[in-house]
């Protein structure tokens, strides 16, 4: 996984949310395709356990433009990401 050093989000234009259910057995089995769904802006895929919805998984971009506060919320994953690259040193 690659991650970049900067989430800047050049328009706060309106986000048009997406969800799309997977279940957890398509996630084991190809999870590229989640990948690939999630890669788009505003899309989030909910993964389902026996047709109960467990988890969200997003971009990290969509994360940030649907924070409260985008800013913030950069900085704090900003920071998160540098916390984590030092432990795994």
């Amino acid at each position: 996984m690659v991650l970049e050093g900067s989430f800047n989000i050049e328009s706060r234009q309106q986000l048009i949310l997406k969800e799309k259910e997977f279940g957890i057995t398509e996630l084991r089995r190809r999870p590229s395709q989640v990948w690939h769904y999630i890669d788009t802006l505003g899309h989030i895929a909910i993964i389902t356990r026996r047709k109960v919805r467990a988890l969200a998984i997003m971009s990290v971009e969509t994360y940030i433009a649907t924070a409260p506060d985008p800013e913030t919320a950069e900085r704090e994953l900003q920071s998160a990401l540098e916390a984590y690259g030092r432990e795994m040193k």
